[in-house]
């Protein structure tokens, strides 16, 4: 079982947005991660923020490093974009970037913004499969750089669902009412299955063995924001059993802005005052936004998922014996979901509460 510190952040990241999003979301724990330790990178080691920033993301493995596998495919980039126009950026601190973070570093004249625009934009929209063709948010002229984070994931189940199980059924959304949705099925014989007082999880593997993708339902009167208040689901021991699953296909995208959520989790400096970057320029500089694109698509073949971070700086248990039928999970009421490798990596996490057509 993984130590539950790996998964703090993520968790608290998670609570803050389960406050303002009443429908569902998908966010990537380790884009944000990487997005923070590029900030960090840039502020004084001896001041309150650094500090901040540090018990954070204390214990989060951010090193998502690339997978090329027949069924399984992973990559990650980052790169800063600045606007040479307004003032320098410290060499220094880009060497570190470029060296500890692996980033591309691109001079661009923001005065000509329609074609800064379309190199960002070809860089997201490569670095992610064309799963995100472009940035949601716009370039301000005022902006001295920016820092992007690409994950991107795509994996075949170790034991795909066959297409001519699927049929429609209903899946009961959060706010009561229903919708058709196409419900996949299978028999797993040997599933990585747990059960709780409030909740039934499931652990998918991906077809290269390392990552899977964890899915949690809370039982019959028990609300996805209890289940998601803590960190048991994700950390849970599982046993091997046998399941008969049922999970709708879905394919859903949204753009996450964090300036909100990760000021009430004490980086309100970086947005608010102008000295939290020293390292950065010699320029006054602080965080004028920071916004995660993610989308993800989950099929009877797999999972296909992506995410940007954009920061604006501105001027195994033995099988047990009581298991004699199948167990069923049927996930047609809001759910959890995590995609996550055997070094605690995150990639994703996410809460399914409609499925509205």
């Amino acid at each position: 079982m993984a130590e539950k510190h790996h998964y703090d952040f993520a968790f608290i990241v998670a609570k803050e947005l389960l406050k303002g999003i009443d429908g569902n979301f998908v966010f990537s724990p380790g884009g944000l991660c990487r997005i923070l330790e590029i900030l960090q990178a840039g502020m004084d080691e001896n001041s309150a923020i650094y500090e901040r920033v540090s018990v954070l993301i204390w214990g989060v493995n951010s090193r998502i490093e690339p997978v090329d596998e027949d069924g399984f495919k992973l990559e990650h980039a980052s790169s800063i974009w600045y606007n040479k126009l307004l003032g320098s950026v410290n060499e220094g601190y880009t060497d570190r970037l470029e060296n500890d973070y692996g980033a591309e570093v691109c001079h661009a004249d923001f005065a000509q913004r329609k074609l800064v625009r379309l190199m960002i934009d070809r860089w997201v929209s490569d670095n992610t499969h064309h799963m995100i063709k472009s940035l949601d948010s716009g370039i301000s002229k005022d902006a001295l750089m920016l820092v992007l984070d690409a994950v991107y994931v795509k994996g075949k189940w170790e034991y795909p669902f066959d297409p001519d199980e699927t049929e429609l059924d209903m899946f009961y959304n959060a706010d009561g009412s229903e919708s058709e949705v196409d419900m996949m099925f299978q028999n797993i014989e040997e599933a990585e299955y747990a059960e709780t007082d409030c909740c039934q999880l499931i652990s998918l593997p991906y077809r290269n063995g390392v990552y899977s993708m964890v899915l949690v339902l809370p039982k019959v009167g028990e609300d996805i924001e209890n289940v998601m208040v803590g960190t048991d689901w994700i950390c849970q021991s599982t046993g091997v059993c046998e399941v008969n699953l049922y999970m709708p296909r879905f394919r859903f995208d949204n753009t996450l802005s964090y300036g909100d959520t990760l000021s009430a989790l004490g980086l309100g400096d970086m947005f608010g005052r102008e000295d939290s970057f020293p390292k950065v320029s010699d320029e006054s500089v602080h965080v004028s936004q920071i916004v995660q694109q993610c989308v993800i698509d989950v099929d009877e073949e797999g999972t296909e998922a992506a995410a940007i971070t954009v920061a604006v700086l501105e001027a195994g248990c033995p099988p047990p014996d009581d298991f004699t039928e199948p167990v069923t999970m049927k996930l047609n009421r809001p759910f959890s979901f995590a995609i996550k490798g055997e070094f605690n990596e995150l990639l994703f996490m996410g809460v399914v509460r409609d499925l509205v057509v």
